[in-house]
């Protein structure tokens, strides 16, 4: 009795082990995930986007650069000439050039200019007008003056052929015009106390190389 249930113990422990074993062979093996179509697709496109070399941008066309137009300065003004320094005989040599005195009644004078006092220190070599005062030979407050022009140096006339007492008072207005007032003695004034004034203005005219000449005289002026 005991020997057979040793062997039927032993017939099922190894019936069981088959079934065990088969059942094991027989359970279906689940594949490894493959990916689908869409997945591979998506896949490859992300791929190739990644590994693709971009492609550069096109260059913008841009226009040549034009060369920047020649810009022609104009001629800087002509720098003035200077002529020769007003000297002491040449002071005494245009003295004995200038036209007599001749009075508002037109009656041309005997008298000498007068170098020595004159003053020189209103010639300007360099300016486009300067000027030179000459008083006559002894004078007196009241007696007549004459007034030379000059440009860059060179002697141009006189400002007035008639020639006026008393002394002019000139001034610098730039460096090509003068104004020059006239003292005159009024109806019923004394020498000392003229009280009469005319105001004229000389411009040297670049264009016509001449002086303009504009404002009043004293009354009695005779060219």
């Amino acid at each position: 009795m005991t020997g057979s249930v040793g062997y039927g113990f032993k017939a099922l422990s190894l019936s069981a082990a088959l079934t065990l074993l088969l059942g094991a062979c027989s359970a279906p093996v689940s594949p490894q995930a493959q990916p689908t179509h869409s997945e591979v697709a998506v896949s490859s496109s992300a791929t190739a986007s990644t590994s693709a070399t971009p492609t550069p941008k096109e260059a913008k066309s841009v226009a040549p650069t034009k060369p920047a137009p020649t810009v022609t300065k104009s001629s800087k003004p002509a720098q003035p000439t200077c002529g020769p320094k007003l000297t002491s005989s040449a002071l005494a040599k245009l003295a004995n050039k200038l036209p007599a005195p001749k009075i508002s009644t037109g009656e041309i004078m005997d008298w000498k200019w007068d170098a020595d006092s004159a003053d020189p220190s209103t010639y300007d070599e360099c300016a486009a007008l300067s000027w030179v005062t000459f008083p006559i030979e002894g004078a007196t407050g009241s007696s007549p003056y004459i007034i030379a022009l000059f440009h860059e140096g060179k002697y141009l006339g006189v400002a007035t052929r008639t020639t006026f007492g008393f002394f002019p008072q000139v001034v610098r207005v730039d460096d090509g015009q003068l104004k020059v007032t006239y003292t005159y003695a009024k109806e019923g004034d004394s020498n000392a106390g003229a009280s009469g004034r005319a105001v004229s203005t000389y411009s040297w005219n670049l264009n016509t190389e001449s002086v303009k000449h504009q404002g009043a005289f004293p009354p009695g002026y005779a060219q």
